[in-house]
């Protein structure tokens, strides 16, 4: 596969063509056929000019596809793989204040909501991160439980990133009496110790 993709390197296709031809590729690929062989073409160095005519086409695509719903999770893992590629074009686009409306909307959207959240402590919008898992472990806790699960993990980041270290310790101490062990255990000491 990768002579597919240096043949498409020295098309005549436009820059922002080549970047759709690949990100195509990738989203049809349901068995990671592809691989790195697409790398040639999405690692390649572009303007970001490239990147936001890829980012605009992608967000047709998005505004085009049916709203997901909770019972299809076919359609939301597809929604989900665009609405990642837009976000990275986004990215290299160097657009990154629309980003933040992508992440909330496709929350909304797909039920992604942990990668919201991720998104929102590495932007260090503690409170936004917050309230957002709050919300969702509330509607998720009966019926997801692992959803649920990992935005609770996500609080404990965010304590982490407020140092508050007793609220660390208190989640680590949840951790450790719902699975004890000696890691675990270790955890906690320093935790709490830190505390």
């Amino acid at each position: 596969l990768p002579v597919v993709f240096d043949a498409v390197m020295k098309s005549t296709l436009s820059e922002p063509q080549k970047i759709l031809f690949a990100i195509d590729a990738c989203l049809s690929d349901g068995y990671d056929v592809i691989g790195d062989s697409a790398a040639a073409v999405l690692d390649a160095k572009r303007p970001p000019a490239d990147w936001s005519a890829v980012a605009d086409e992608l967000s047709k695509r998005l505004r085009t596809k049916p709203a997901a719903s909770d019972d299809n999770w076919d359609r939301n893992y597809r929604r989900d793989r665009i609405s990642s590629w837009l976000l990275d074009a986004l990215e290299k686009a160097g657009r990154d204040d629309e980003m933040s409306a992508i992440y909330e909307s496709e929350a909304r959207a797909t039920g992604s909501y942990e990668r919201l959240v991720r998104y929102l402590i590495g932007e260090r919008r503690f409170d936004d991160a917050e309230r957002w898992a709050k919300e969702e472990i509330e509607k998720t806790r009966e019926k997801l439980p692992g959803i649920a699960s990992s935005l609770a993990a996500s609080l404990c980041e965010v304590s982490r990133g407020r140092k508050q270290w007793d609220i660390v310790a208190a989640h680590t101490a949840w951790l450790f009496f719902e699975r004890p062990g000696k890691a675990a255990f270790d955890e906690l000491v320093a935790h709490a110790t830190k505390a």
